[in-house]
């Protein structure tokens, strides 16, 4: 069984240095589950099918059309699920400010990442 506390998350890189740098990264801070890291061409939809990840963090021009399907129909079908773009060019820059997240009381980290990294708009 995962531990509730694990935040699982699948990583599409078109370079392999950050692919494999973010699963490392992740994986030191022992709260992370890295099921699956995948280049462009790799099988990221059943990835996504088989372990329902918590995020998707995909690099800029890594998903060919049938992985970003597979994206879009996981944003689609289950909305709590977070999709993180990331991108080594310099001139296009994708995380536009740094923070940290830390759970409140009995929040788990899970929680604590959906409250900072959602993005509401205005109520009807």
């Amino acid at each position: 069984m995962t531990d509730p506390m694990t935040c699982r998350v699948v990583i599409a890189y078109k370079t392999g240095l950050l692919g494999r740098g973010l699963q490392s990264l992740l994986e030191q801070a022992g709260t992370f589950e890295v099921f699956g890291v995948f280049a462009t061409d790799g099988d990221l939809g059943g990835a996504i099918r088989s372990h329902a990840p918590h995020m998707i963090i995909v690099e800029l021009g890594a998903l060919n059309p049938e992985n970003a399907q597979a994206v879009l129909n996981a944003a689609l079908e289950h909305p709590s699920t977070t999709v993180l773009s990331v991108s080594l060019d310099v001139v296009q820059p994708t995380l536009w400010r740094g923070l940290s997240v830390v759970a409140d009381g009995s929040e788990t980290l899970v929680e604590a990442l959906r409250r900072h990294m959602t993005v509401s708009g205005p109520t009807p």
